[in-house]
This record gives C-alpha cells, structure tokens and sequence, in this order.
C-alpha cells in the first residue's frame, strides 16, 4: 500500500514509518523540517530511515502542508491510498505570541490534507490529535465521549478544531478518518523538550539533576540516540494497532485514545463512501 506519512521527521512519524516500510508498504514521507524543533535529530531519523529494512520503499519530500499547490501536485504525481497525517506545531504550552503558528501549521495545514485527501479518494486518514483536548471539566479516566469543549492551550484548541474538521469531512465527503488523541508519548529518538530527554541528559552530562531541567537531549547527546527503555511505553511498544487502523476501511469518522491503557473507539459517526 501506498502511504502518505506527513511529519515525517518527527518522532511518531519516524516510527510509523520504519514500521510500514518493515511490511513492505512504500512510504511517502513528507516534512518541512520546520527550525522549530531540533532540525539535526529531524535530519538523522530521516538518514535512520534509510538505512532499516524496507527503505527502498521510503520517498521523501521537504514539503509543507500548508503550501496548498505543492501538497496537490505530490498527491496528484505519488497517489498514496492511505494519509497518516502526524505534521504539527507541538507543544501543550505554546510562548506567546506564536499562537498564529499554532493553528497555521495545525488547522490550515490539516484543512489542506482534508482537501487533497478527499480528492484523491484515499481508502484512510489517520491523524493525531492530542489528550489535551479533554482540558476542563474531563475527569479521568478520560473517555471519547466526554466533553472537549473547554480547551486550555491554543495547542488543544486547534487539536479540537482538527477533529471536528475530520468529521465534517467525514460526513460531506464519505472520508474514512480516525483520530489518535495521544497522551504523553515517549520513546527511543524522541523529542529533546520530553521529560525523558529533559531529565536524563543532565544525569548524563551535568553533575547535578535539576527538577526542571531547561537543557536536554540534543542531536550530539547520546541519549536520544541509546536510551533503550522508555518510561511510559505508550507509542513504542503499541504501533501495531495504530498501523492496523491506518489499514482498515471502515467508514466515518473514529476517535481513539491513545494512553496508558489499550486504545478504545469511540465509534464511526458519518456515512461511507458509495
């Protein structure tokens, strides 16, 4: 199968992929390696990628989802079957004054993979949104169904903002999407700014072990790259059922959270295509 992966230099992303390509599916892989984020991690995923079984299979475009003509003529000349859609501006607690980037990258950036997706008829959209949008008055244990409607980051909004998209689309255009609200996710080569990262580099490199470290992993620390065990096993040792999700065909728009414990549906809600 043909897959689209965006955010491919990201650290969700870089995983699903390696585990597509493990089956042999050929990947799309696109990012813009946005400066954002550390861009020298972003760059050894992506040399990583090329290295693991499979690889031939991978592609990869230094494209923006935002940019509407080039995202419509990588979907016209690739024709991917299915999107997993994991390109964003993350951070729970955004510095003021970026929230502009927030919902450019996040909300017109996944209007714009809407738009191509349904063009091209893709068999399955699966996104990441966020546990964040539980914000006030969700309790725990949190459940699909509850209220999201309070969010308190502009990073939850535009994750909120996301899921309704998803299932307007949905239901105007017969898109089968799934939606991944994940909760902390740490892992092997993941993002410096994690508690993982945060934590353990200082243990590494620094005499002390500050509680709130401001300096962590980076692309020349060995943590990111050796760190074998990751605290809270939420993605690395569960892609499979999420890669089943990308594979499936059932129609409408699904919700998953994506925690501690196994991921759950939250059921199908728009039509199908005809």
């Amino acid at each position: 199968m043909r897959v689209l992966v965006t955010g491919a230099a990201g650290f969700i992303a870089h995983h699903v992929s390696a585990r597509l390509l493990a089956r042999g599916d050929a990947i799309i892989g696109v990012d813009n390696l946005d400066p954002s984020g550390d861009v020298a991690l972003k760059h050894a995923r992506l040399t990583r990628l090329g290295t693991l079984p499979g690889a031939t299979g991978f592609t990869f475009r230094p494209v923006d989802v935002t940019d509407t003509s080039s995202l419509r003529a990588l979907f016209e000349e690739m024709r991917p079957e299915a999107v997993v859609h994991l390109a964003a501006r993350v951070g729970v607690r955004a510095p003021a004054g970026t929230a502009q980037a927030y919902v450019d990258a996040n909300v017109s950036g996944f209007l714009q993979v809407l738009e191509q997706a349904s063009a091209a008829r893709v068999r399955h959209l699966v996104y990441a949104s966020s546990s964040s949008v539980y914000g006030a008055g969700s309790a725990p244990p949190f459940q699909e169904g509850a209220a999201a409607d309070h969010p308190l980051s502009v990073y939850a909004a535009t994750k909120r903002a996301d899921e309704l998209l998803a299932h307007a689309y949905s239901h105007l255009h017969g898109l089968p999407t799934s939606g991944l609200r994940f909760f902390t996710v740490y892992g092997p080569w993941g993002r410096p700014d994690m508690a993982p990262c945060a934590f353990s580099g200082p243990c590494v490199t620094a005499p002390s072990w500050p509680c709130m470290a401001t300096a962590g992993c980076s692309a020349t620390s060995p943590t990111w790259r050796t760190w074998r065990r990751p605290w809270c096993a939420c993605w690395t040792g569960r892609p499979q059922g999420h890669l089943a999700i990308a594979s499936s065909t059932w129609a409408g728009a699904s919700l998953f959270r994506c925690g501690p414990s196994s991921p759950s549906w939250s059921g199908s809600w728009a039509p199908g295509r005809g």
